[in-house]
């Protein structure tokens, strides 16, 4: 008679086999999609190894990271699959387990039953029942070696695509980083459109002596030109202000056609390089809005650290430190101490600090940079 335990059925090694292949068709079939697909992708498997990242255009590295972000969705997916397929084949493999256990104690009592007997009906009616048992047993400890194998087998396959899922996460932050760095490098470039120089040191004088500090990320004033403007009143709303923005279209100048700066760096609209690439056009709304977005980082340099210090900017300050910070870098106004002084209230202080920010790298005062370092040391009192 079948016996059901546990939910399974064993009534000989072909139904067995049977019950095990129904239960495990699914998991099967996804596995064998799941290795047939890395199979397939097994070109593509070390594409971002050994890549450097660095050497990547600013495009280039933003389509790499997202490749290997979709990479590891795809990788995140299998090893889903995997676990799943190795659960159900271990609660399996246990069900079966349990039932041999069942098996082997039954066949233990018939073989003492056969031995306590007395007719040659019921001797042979339990012969019967213990040969169909050992074959029962036969079939659940092959069945068990295969569950095994397979588990095993899975295990590797689980442990393989964790590797590759660990060696593309590490590329993936790789890239993630770079694309990072060269954003926020691109929109550190900021170059004036005309006679202007990529790299500009400016120096502030101390005890009589001057001192050069390096900043790559500003553009040169070299344009001595008033600006009228007046500070806008209130509170910092965290965004430039019109104020600022017809402030930079004046002092910066504006190009719709690509061209090369004085470093070789393709530049067009208000001095915008992020991805701009040889013969390109822009209209004049989009130079407006390259320049909305490049001040985006300056903005939230200004914001992070007037917030870590607990100083709360008036618009006018924001728009000074905003136009500063663009013009001579956000570690020179980290380390001016302008933040400091108007933490403690000191706007001339602050106003004086500025307003030394005026020296080319040979150190000659600027008379573009002393009248710009002026409109904005004006707006530190708004």
């Amino acid at each position: 008679m079948p016996q059901n335990v546990s939910g399974i059925t064993v009534v000989s090694k072909v139904d067995a086999a049977h019950q095990y292949e129904i239960v495990t068709k699914n998991e099967n079939e996804t596995l064998e999609n799941e290795v047939q697909t890395a199979a397939l992708e097994q070109s593509d498997e070390n594409t971002y190894q050994d890549t450097n990242f660095e050497d990547m255009s600013l495009e280039e590295v933003t389509e790499a990271a997202f490749g290997l972000e979709q990479e590891l969705l795809c990788l995140k997916a299998e090893l889903e699959t995997l676990q799943t397929v190795i659960e159900n084949d271990e609660e399996i493999r246990a069900m079966y387990e349990s039932r041999l256990e069942q098996i082997k104690q039954e066949t233990e009592e018939l073989g003492k039953k056969l031995q306590e007997a007395e007719t040659p009906q019921e001797k042979e009616t339990i012969r019967k029942r213990l040969s169909s048992l050992r074959g029962d047993i036969s079939s659940l400890h092959s069945l068990i070696r295969e569950i095994m194998s397979s588990i095993q087998s899975n295990n590797q396959l689980k442990s393989d695509t964790m590797s590759e899922y660990t060696t593309a996460n590490a590329d993936y932050r790789k890239a993630s980083l770079v694309q990072s760095t060269k954003e926020a490098e691109a929109n550190r470039q900021m170059q004036a459109a005309q006679n202007s120089t990529s790299q500009t040191s400016f120096a502030v004088p101390a005890s009589g002596s001057t001192t050069s500090v390096s900043s790559t990320t500003a553009a040169a004033d070299t344009s001595n030109t008033a600006v009228s403007s007046t500070a806008p009143k209130g509170a910092s709303s965290g965004k430039a202000s019109s104020n600022l923005i017809n402030f930079f279209k004046q002092k910066e100048g504006c190009r719709l056609q690509a061209y090369q700066d004085s470093g070789g760096i393709w530049t067009i609209g208000y001095g915008h390089t992020g991805g701009v690439r040889e013969g390109q056009t822009i209209s004049q709304a989009q130079a407006e809005q390259y320049l909305r977005n490049d001040l985006a980082s300056f903005e939230n340099d200004v914001s992070s650290l007037a917030q870590s210090m607990g100083v709360k900017l008036s618009q006018g300050q924001f728009d000074a430190l905003v136009s500063f910070s663009y013009n001579c870098g956000p570690g020179n106004l980290r380390s001016s101490g302008i933040m400091q002084m108007l933490k403690a209230n000191n706007i001339s202080g602050a106003q004086n600090k500025m307003k030394q920010y005026i020296h080319d790298a040979a150190g000659n005062a600027l008379q573009g940079l002393v009248t710009r370092r002026a409109t904005e040391a004006s707006w530190l009192a708004a």
